[in-house]
């Protein structure tokens, strides 16, 4: 009998635990699902469920739940609340080891990197990118989460290149980038794979719309037309989450404003604000309504619009200090209408605000510019290396093989070494009668010396002219001008300058490239693509490879010794 009580005491308190442990699982996998579900739908929700998830007796998903509520602060543009409350979570994961908390360590990194993005301070930014992806480097087990996780950071990177103004080296990363993810996931038709799909395809497609946007040829309509390409792309793809994300079509209709204003189609632009104006609040679009109006209605001439949306966003700025993002171009607009109504004290005031914002934006440019250019040629020397280990691998197969080649050749010279003494002694005879043939004296031609002095003046023409900086100039082309033949061109080039004609060309190219970069300071934020194009080059490595030849340094190199020389 007493042994029965027992069994029975221990049946049922032992089967407490395991009936709790499975009830608090249930519960946490309840606030999970509903944590997805409201994300980008419903930021309340969002934020009361990350809140009963931090209840949990995981550790792991309780600050999985932490993570979520700094997302959902962050939806709400208090970016300084959520970023404390970020440092806090990242000072908890720092000595953490366990996958778990690695994977969420990535997670708030990748948070506090969005957060000091908006804030404009692009260099913290990219130090917390950095971090992550060292984080990263300790997963490379998990495959995907891993291959999802490396193209989102080359998104990111692509995104400070954009703010540095490397448009189209943006745009080339993110388009790469978005090409490896849809081979990786091509045939990956799981449920979470699905949602991550939409999201990087609606990311990636909104970033490459913007590097169009922002491109220094944006009042190019084809630039224009790329970027709305772009945008309405990651628009379809947006429409695919499951529940809708409520506010995808606003701000889809948003950046469609800011293309119509740079295609100067005013009108158009507050038109399409005031249709997607009614859930602002609710959507954190407000302040952004308010610039892409204060815009509009300055380039119409409706100053007082202009007035009522302008001090409309520095109401929002100054109450919350949110969304700097437009500001200076706030303060400018102030400016100028304040100085065409001739209050020069409020015109003066807005100006100094103007320069003082441009300012700290560029300090913040400049800040990052150092660790940007370090990341790239760490990837760049990391990638060196990786050939070279390559390449030596192949070396050491390729040795292997020659020593056993060897081995064998020297048994066969062996046994037909009578044989190999005669077939010697025919080659060197084979190689004397060569020599004397190839001796043959180097041919000159009687040329007419008016129409030697006719190509002399052509080529000093040609040197001040700019068909030499066209892709398909050559040789040819000039003898078809001078009505003469390219060999008598060539024959002239050499005898004058001392040197082949493609080598006198490339020598035109690169000096009249080295005259623009001092003179035209533009010229210096041109990428190197850009400024192969310029002189006629289609391809960056081959100008790269020429330019170092002629000036001992790559182009890279020969600005920034101009702009220390500038300093």
């Amino acid at each position: 009998m007493k042994l029965k009580k027992s069994f029975i005491f221990i049946f049922f308190f032992g089967i407490i635990p395991f009936s709790t442990k499975s009830q608090t699982k249930k519960i946490d996998d309840f606030n999970i699902e509903k944590i997805e579900l409201f994300k980008g739908s419903n930021n309340d929700s969002l934020l009361f469920y990350s809140r009963r998830l931090q209840k949990s007796s995981d550790k792991c998903l309780s600050i999985r739940g932490e993570i979520n509520e700094v997302y959902s602060i962050y939806l709400t543009s208090n970016y300084h609340l959520s970023e404390k409350k970020a440092k806090d979570i990242l000072e908890e994961l720092n000595d953490q080891k366990p996958i778990c908390f690695r994977i969420l360590k990535i997670q708030i990194l990748n948070r506090l990197f969005w957060i000091k993005k908006n804030q404009n301070d692009y260099a913290e930014a990219f130090n917390y990118l950095l971090e992550a992806e060292e984080v990263l480097k300790t997963l490379k087990e998990l495959k995907e989460y891993y291959f999802t996780n490396r193209i989102n950071i080359k998104m990111q990177i692509a995104l400070i290149k954009m703010i540095l103004g490397y448009n189209l080296e943006a745009r080339t990363i993110l388009k790469k980038s978005l090409s490896d993810y849809k081979l990786f996931f091509k045939n990956n038709e799981k449920e979470q794979v699905h949602y991550s799909k939409i999201l990087n395809h609606t990311s990636f497609n909104n970033l490459i719309g913007e590097t169009y946007l922002n491109s220094r040829e944006n009042n190019n309509t084809t630039m224009l037309d790329s970027a709305s390409f772009y945008f309405n792309k990651a628009y379809q793809f947006a429409k695919e989450f499951t529940p809708p994300h409520k506010n995808s079509e606003t701000l889809y209709q948003l950046k469609e404003a800011e293309v119509l204003i740079k295609k100067e189609k005013f009108y158009e632009a507050i038109s399409l604000t005031n249709k997607y104006s009614k859930n602002a609040k609710e959507y954190n679009t407000t302040q952004k309504i308010n610039y892409l109006k204060a815009v509009s209605f300055y380039k119409l001439n409706r100053k007082d619009s202009a007035f009522l949306f302008s001090n409309n966003y520095l109401k929002g700025f100054i109450k919350s200090n949110y969304y700097q993002t437009y500001v200076h171009s706030i303060y400018d607009i102030l400016t100028n209408l304040y100085f065409e109504d001739n209050k020069i004290d409020s015109a003066f005031k807005y100006s100094k605000l103007t320069l003082k914002e441009l300012n700290y934006i560029n300090k913040r440019k400049n800040k990052v510019n150092q660790p940007h250019y370090l990341y790239d040629f760490k990837k760049a020397t990391e990638l060196n290396q990786a050939i070279l280990k390559s390449e030596n691998k192949n070396q050491n197969s390729f040795v292997l093989t020659i020593l056993i080649l060897g081995i064998l050749l020297i048994i066969l010279m062996l046994f037909f070494i009578n044989k190999a003494k005669k077939s010697s002694l025919r080659i060197i005879e084979m190689n004397k009668q060569l020599d004397k043939k190839e001796s043959t004296p180097k041919k000159e031609y009687n040329i007419d010396k008016k129409l030697e002095d006719e190509i002399l003046q052509s080529l000093k023409e040609l040197e001040t002219s700019k068909d030499f900086l066209k892709t398909d100039f050559s040789i040819n082309m000039l003898a078809k001008k001078l009505n003469t033949n390219k060999t008598y061109i060539s024959y002239i080039v050499n005898k004058a300058k001392n040197q082949s004609f493609t080598q006198y060309l490339t020598e035109v190219r690169i000096n009249y490239l080295i005259n623009q970069l001092k003179e035209d300071k533009n010229f210096r934020n041109y990428t190197i693509k850009a400024l192969a194009q310029e002189i006629g080059y289609t391809n960056a490595s081959a100008f790269t490879r020429v330019f170092k030849i002629y000036k001992g340094v790559t182009p890279s190199e020969y600005i920034k010794s101009l702009e220390n020389d500038t300093n």
